[in-house]
């Protein structure tokens, strides 16, 4: 017995999350076992991709009825599920099963809403003086403890060293740096140097191991550098377990309604949206980053995707929009990549062996 409104707020709360692990699964794995009920089979045969992705849909189209506006969560309760991350949710759903007028309706119901819009400053997107702002669709929080409460994703990736925040993994690569426009000032909101000074700290790294690491011939595979997006002010380690990570951000939703509206031959309407986002990243400047102007459908949709790289880099999307454009196997072929095998993750052994055999190995592992 409760509250009837607060209980289906709870109910669409779960339902959106239930969404969200899914599309992360469906996307990893391809059909995985699609779980509805308190008392599941133990010996689960894997759904297909298009079950689940059906699921995620049903799931996100009834959070959307019963959630409420980020403008009416209570200041405590930030980071809870909103109207606006489930259509953001959709939307981004929709543009991975190329629904291209489905992805458009709900990027612009976001962006229409008038309860979000972009940082001032680029770091703060992802920065502390960013935490469940304006740019903020959906977020994790976390505390500085080295403990359930705070976020060993930052963690992992901190500075190695000096000053000592993590285990400085997931490095930014020579080819991400080299391919940002001249002058774009979220080359320093992305990529840590050594030498470089934040909130009054020098980054001078791990001693321990080669600044740079170069082949036979002398081209750099690795620079040690880190990456900006997760960096949290303090020189410890528990103070870098205090970083949100935001799933979800308006600036990703301003370039995926780009991309939707280029799909679906509006390409005025989608250079709108994805110079909003060049507007924000040249701070000011006129000399930089200036408007894309083509309307050419290919050279359009080809300048949303590397925008994407740049605004969203070490945020997690880069692999899964190369999926999902198709794009995998021309930019990552020299890396290894091999099509019809590393579109997916290969399935956990130990998951297979749980399973008793119901679950089957994914293509070519």
């Amino acid at each position: 017995e409760m509250d009837a409104t607060l209980r289906s707020r709870y109910i669409a709360e779960a339902k959106f999350l239930r969404a969200l692990y899914y599309f992360d699964l469906v996307r990893a794995w391809g059909g995985v076992p699609l779980v509805t009920t308190l008392n599941p089979s133990t010996k689960l045969q894997r759904s297909s991709k298009e079950e689940i992705y059906t699921q995620i849909e049903t799931d996100l189209l009834a959070a959307i009825t019963d959630l409420t506006e980020k403008s009416d969560i209570p200041p405590a309760e930030l980071g809870r599920a909103t109207k606006g991350a489930a259509k953001a949710l959709l939307a981004k759903v929709y543009l991975f099963k190329g629904d291209f007028p489905n992805a458009e309706k709900y990027a612009m119901e976001v962006i229409t809403s008038g309860k979000y819009g972009l940082e001032p400053d680029f770091i703060d997107a992802n920065g502390v003086n960013g935490e469940h702002g304006i740019e903020s669709v959906f977020e994790i929080g976390a505390l500085g403890v080295e403990a359930e409460a705070g976020n060993q994703y930052a963690n992992v990736q901190g500075v190695r060293g000096t000053p000592n925040r993590g285990w400085g993994f997931n490095r930014p690569t020579p080819d991400l740096r080299s391919s940002f426009e001249p002058g774009d000032p979220r080359l320093k909101g992305t990529i840590i140097d050594l030498g470089d000074v934040l909130d009054g700290i020098i980054i001078a790294g791990d001693g321990l191991t080669p600044d740079v690491t170069t082949d036979a011939n002398g081209n750099i595979l690795e620079t040690e550098c880190y990456s900006r997006k997760v960096w949290t002010p303090g020189n410890d380690v528990p103070s870098q377990w205090n970083h949100n990570r935001r799933i979800l951000r308006y600036a990703d939703v301003l370039l995926m309604a780009a991309e939707a509206l280029n799909e679906n031959n509006k390409p005025g309407e989608a250079l709108i949206y994805l110079n909003k986002v060049r507007e924000r990243a040249r701070q000011g400047d006129p000399y930089i980053l200036p408007d894309i102007t083509t309307t050419d459908k290919t050279e359009l949709r080809n300048k949303i995707l590397t925008e994407r790289r740049h605004e969203l880099a070490m945020e997690g999307h880069r692999f899964w929009d190369l999926v999902r454009t198709g794009q995998a196997a021309s930019v990552l072929g020299s890396l290894g990549f091999k099509t019809g095998q590393h579109e997916l993750l290969p399935i956990p052994q130990s998951e297979i062996d749980i399973s008793q055999g119901s679950l089957i190995q994914n293509p070519n592992w």
